[in-house]
């Protein structure tokens, strides 16, 4: 990890809006590949699997969020009210300082940007460049780096 990366992490002033899936869990649902299915099958997949059950948490991220949580968000794509369920179960046992006012749930991967405004709306004393989004998803990232002047992380930012 780059000494920028450390300090972004850990500066008082930043706010950190975390993924999910590949992000703040491993994404490693599959027997053989990363992922258990095709996208089309997932809603079943979820409905009778339930993954994020036994998702394993990235522990790095467990130790950011337990020093400054009120300045931690989570913003996921889902595909419907199980996946909902399933993915706030897993921050509640894994990342139990997140309140659940901090949690976002978006429709589509470009929703994530809407919520980036929304978190800013929060706090009277952040700008764009105070707020970060961390994903392992590059055209999430892309979309905000062209659309916006909040800050950016991929997740491989993170491997030692």
């Amino acid at each position: 990890m780059t000494e920028r990366t450390k300090q972004i992490l850990t500066d008082p002033n930043t706010v950190l809006v975390f993924d999910i899936d590949g992000t703040l869990a491993r994404y490693e649902f599959g027997s053989q590949n990363h992922n258990a299915c095709p996208d089309a099958e997932w809603k079943d997949y979820l409905a009778e699997n339930r993954p994020y059950e036994t998702a394993v948490p990235v522990t790095l991220f467990q130790q950011v969020i337990q020093k400054k949580p009120d300045q931690i968000f989570i913003c996921s794509v889902v595909s419907g009210m199980d996946e909902v369920k399933q993915k706030e179960d897993f921050i509640k046992k894994n990342f139990p300082e997140i309140p659940a006012t901090n949690i976002y749930f978006v429709g589509t991967e470009e929703d994530k940007l809407i919520s980036l405004y929304v978190i800013q709306s929060i706090f009277d004393d952040k700008s764009p460049k105070d707020i970060f989004m961390i994903d392992d998803s590059c055209s999430v990232l892309n979309h905000i780096q062209e659309h916006s002047q909040y800050g950016t992380i991929h997740i491989s930012s993170f491997l030692e």
